[in-house]
């Protein structure tokens, strides 16, 4: 398992700068902000393409709540290191993915990261209606025109 994070992690850099930011972690450890600051993962999250971007922050958003326990963040924070130390020791070669052939325009347009996320953000249907009977009384009062 280790092997497989580490590959990922050198496969997709900037995820882990948007998973740690997300789980709020970055600020309370030293560690994950040196982590951060190293050529591996500094700059990461801008040599990404919008399209790479996009899909990152939909694997971030699903995934935030098994990354987010104390137990896997002690483990993701092990094999960071091991691998930033295996990489300082030349034992680990990283350098930039190759680019991904172009996708066509607009081909993950219709993946919204809101669709993919655990927060509420749908207003309840109770409020819904009560301002849809409030809004039919005004258009009523105003000439059946919406004020």
């Amino acid at each position: 398992a280790e092997a497989l994070l580490r590959r990922a992690l050198l496969l997709h850099p900037a995820v882990l700068s948007l998973l740690l930011h997300k789980a709020s972690v970055v600020g309370n450890s030293p560690l994950w902000r040196q982590a951060l600051s190293h050529p591996v993962f500094a700059g990461a999250e801008g040599a990404v393409s919008e399209t790479s971007r996009h899909l990152h922050a939909i694997f971030v958003e699903r995934n935030l709540a098994l990354w987010k326990a104390p137990n896997v963040l002690a483990w993701l924070q092990t094999v960071v290191k091991n691998l930033l130390d295996a990489v300082d020791r030349g034992e680990v070669r990283a350098e930039p993915p190759e680019p991904a052939p172009p996708l066509p325009p607009g081909l993950y347009r219709h993946v919204v990261v809101a669709n993919f996320s655990d927060a509420i953000t749908t207003i309840p249907r109770e409020a819904l209606e009560e301002a849809g009977a409030e809004m039919g009384v005004r258009m009523m009062r105003g000439g059946g025109r919406p004020p």
